[in-house]
């Protein structure tokens, strides 16, 4: 199991709120689901400096990226990208644990809503510890980068199908929310239609669509994406043979996927998902796995060769990036002082172990245990001026939940 950042009370409670919420909302577009909301979500000056912590500065721009990406909704992108999401959710697990569950904070600070002055005290020092605990993590990415992590082979193969998977995301909100032709040749005139200075900044819609949909229309929506997609693929001339091949006794360096300039090896597909549990599962496995490779790959070179790759989503692999790259360095160096010798050897074994609950609070304090002295060092700086002056906003919400989210 892994760890989930609720206490048994809150999870029952949000299981009865998810389906009663459901059963009002099976034809919409959307659901809505429980999420923790944080403001502000952008900050005045964003390039100005607000932790030095050895040799690495950290602006309040990549802190509010932080911020925003833990608290995100996951999308069935973001889920199917297995080494990666396992990562994340070790990051996000050892973020939201701390200072205390941050479910259980909510409820234990709401108490003080009476004494505004108070209640304000308490929700900015959970910022301020957010921005310790951020303050750590970048120890690791910084290591990471000048290791040059990101350019071994399996870890590159990793980044570059999350970085698919963010753009393809980002296509489909495109697509199933437009009103241009849902090919190939409907988007190439619809991105005509944008000044060229715009095409990083395409809104989609689906911060604003929040209306409930009627089933006519959500198979509309769908079929819209169903027929790109099959347009795409058709054009891409994927060529796989992953259930043919044996993940046990192949040549890791067997190239599986064949397309345009892409050759996706064994060795890629395993570090991207690993081997199924059961040998006889690979088949089957593969294939879906497989062909969301090609998919996600191909529909990311449709938007790099248009030029439409937005901002926000940049920022997102960005982010998502460097947090990855953390969870590797910390996995790798507190990984060994926390699990059984047998599993010391692995680093999967090590992963599987430390992103559930309750060893997940020990890899936290093992990290804030190594990370104290830096903290404490005099060079150590955090920008306190900037965490009093902001009206921090901390609590639960209901949220819309589109069909693209998990």
């Amino acid at each position: 199991m892994t760890a989930k950042i609720f206490d048994s009370s809150h999870h029952r409670l949000t299981l009865f709120i998810i389906t009663w919420l459901f059963s009002q909302s099976l034809h919409a577009h959307f659901a809505l689901a429980p999420k923790i909301e944080i403001s502000p979500s952008g900050f005045e000056a964003p390039q100005a400096n607000l932790i030095h912590i050895q040799s690495v500065d950290i602006n309040r721009q990549k802190y509010a990226d932080y911020l925003n990406r833990v608290t995100a909704f996951d999308t069935k992108y973001d889920r199917v990208q297995t080494n990666f999401f396992s990562h994340f959710e070790v990051i996000r697990g050892i973020a939201l644990f701390h200072p205390d569950n941050v479910h259980k904070f909510i409820d234990n600070i709401a108490a003080l809503k009476q004494q505004p002055r108070f209640y304000q005290l308490a929700v900015t020092n959970w910022f301020k510890e957010q921005a310790l605990m951020f303050a750590r993590f970048n120890l690791f990415i910084n290591q990471a980068r000048q290791q040059k992590l990101e350019h071994q082979p399996e870890i590159k193969a990793v980044l570059n199908f999350y970085q698919a998977g963010a753009k393809t995301e980002f296509l489909e909100e495109l697509i199933v929310l437009g009103k241009m032709p849902p090919s190939l040749e409907g988007l190439k005139q619809f991105v005509t239609t944008i000044p060229e200075n715009n095409r990083h900044s395409i809104d989609t819609g689906i911060v604003d669509d929040q209306e409930l949909t009627p089933v006519a229309e959500q198979e509309r929506m769908k079929k819209r994406w169903l027929d790109f997609r099959q347009q795409i693929l058709q054009q891409a001339n994927v060529e796989q043979q992953c259930a043919n091949i044996p993940a046990s006794d192949a040549d890791p360096q067997t190239v599986i996927i064949t397309f345009q300039q892409h050759k996706i090896s064994l060795q890629d597909y395993l570090a991207i998902f690993g081997k199924p549990p059961l040998a006889s599962q690979w088949k089957p496995v593969s294939r879906v796995n497989c062909t969301r490779l090609g998919l996600f790959h191909a529909m990311a070179d449709t938007v790099d060769q248009l030029g439409i790759v937005p901002d926000k989503v940049t920022q997102k692999i960005n982010t998502s990036t460097d947090l990855y790259l953390a969870s590797n360095m910390m996995i790798s160096q507190l990984g060994p002082l926390l699990v059984s010798e047998a599993d010391r050897k692995h680093h999967q074994s090590m992963l599987r172990q430390l992103m559930a609950y309750p060893d997940v609070l020990r890899l936290k304090d093992a990290l804030v245990k190594s990370s104290q002295p830096l903290l404490a060092d005099e060079r150590f700086k955090l920008d306190q001026n900037f965490f009093n002056s902001v009206s921090w906003g901390l609590q639960r919400t209901m949220a819309p939940k589109h069909s693209i989210h998990f």
